[in-house]
């Protein structure tokens, strides 16, 4: 993780000022490792500009979202024995 912190350059978005393309890919991604990962016994830990990147991409309302409900089918899922 500490390697792809340094390509977020925290502009805020990955490219430039703007959101786009690029910053929709991750979100569900990362949202997923936040649930999953402590099942394994470990813990997601972003860096720095990854992190000011998350606050920044969580911010959109349409991607706050689509991320929260990704979250809780997850979850959802995973309660009803899915998981």
């Amino acid at each position: 993780m500490a390697k792809l912190d340094e390509l977020f350059t925290a502009q805020p978005f990955m490219v430039d000022e703007n959101i786009g393309y690029a910053d929709c890919a991750f979100p569900a991604t990362i949202e997923l490792a936040d649930i999953l990962l402590p099942l394994f016994g470990r813990e997601l830990k972003l860096g720095p500009n990854m992190t000011a990147w998350r606050a920044a991409v969580l911010a959109n309302p349409v991607v706050k979202s689509v991320t929260d409900e990704s979250r809780a089918a997850t979850l959802e899922w995973m309660n009803s024995g899915g998981g």
